[in-house]
This record gives structure tokens, sequence and C-alpha cells, in this order.
């Protein structure tokens, strides 16, 4: 009977969200900072790379996504904060942010519209981690307008990383 309430207990609160699934798996499977293989990296999307090496911490709440710079680019350092409840994150660059968990993968998916345009940029990135390994995969997906899907031949490329 006192397991019975204590399952009960628990179902109410993960209903009302007080407990959140996905933050347990995040802290633990994800949590860390991650090295790029070398020569791992597979596809293309223009103007989006694999970052040498990207940190991923859970602090209250948030998820906090740090990617390093390419040594290219060395003043684009980028922070995302992502919400552990699901709902939306203000990025930069005109951009909102989710972040779900599905099976044993992270997914954040970033959508921007600038103003005065109607086209929609989505990039949906996958990560699953499995031990040392991360496994990064990142789609690319323009809209034009919003619900016309654009050709994007270079619309994809998967990295894998180590755990630092």
């Amino acid at each position: 009977m006192r397991i019975a309430r204590l399952v009960v207990m628990a179902a109410l609160l993960f209903a009302v969200g007080l407990i959140a699934p996905h933050t347990a798996a995040a802290q633990s499977a994800y949590v860390g900072s991650w090295d790029l293989v070398p020569d791992s990296l597979s596809g293309k999307i223009p103007g989006s790379y694999a970052s040498p090496t990207v940190e991923i911490g859970v602090y209250g709440s948030d998820l906090i996504l740090t990617q390093h710079p390419i040594v290219m680019q060395p003043a684009e350092e980028t922070k995302e904060i992502y919400r552990l409840d699901g709902s939306e994150s203000n990025l930069s660059g005109y951009r909102k942010g989710r972040l779900t968990l599905a099976d044993s993968t992270l997914n954040l998916t970033t959508i921007r519209i600038r103003p005065g345009n109607d086209t929609v940029t989505i990039i949906s990135t996958a990560y699953q981690a499995s031990d040392n390994l991360l496994i990064v995969t990142r789609t690319l997906r323009v809209e034009r307008p919003a619900g016309r899907v654009l050709d994007t031949p270079l619309n994809r490329w998967e990295a894998r990383y180590t755990r630092r």
C-alpha cells in the first residue's frame, strides 16, 4: 500500500512538472566537455560547422550548450540556454530554441525568422551519448513562405565527439 502511494505521488509530481525525467538523463549522459574526433565529420551545411569543443551543462532548470570556435573564427564562441521543461528559449540572431528528449536522444531545435523576411530556417541537432562517445547530427530545413520546403541539397552533417 505504501509503495502504491509513492508511485501515485511520483506520477502526480511528474504530471504537474515538478519532476522532469529528462533532467537526470541530461545530467548523466550529456554533461561534460566533448572534443571533436578528427576526420569524423561527414556531410555539410554551408555556414554551419562542427565545433572543435562542445560543453554541455545543466544548471537548475536550464541546459547550457557552449560551442567553442574553430581557429578561423576565434570570436565565435556561442552559449545557448535551453529550458529542460521543453518550453521555448530566446536565442541570439532572431532565433528561438526548444529542447526535447526522445528515447536517449537529446534534440535541440532552433527556428529563425528574420524580420521582414518570409523565410523560416529550422535547424535540428540531435545528440546521442553512449559512454564516452557523443554523436551529433545537424539537419537544416528551409521554408519559404512558411510551410513550403525549399530544396537544400547540402542540409546535413554528422560528427563524433569524445568525452574529455
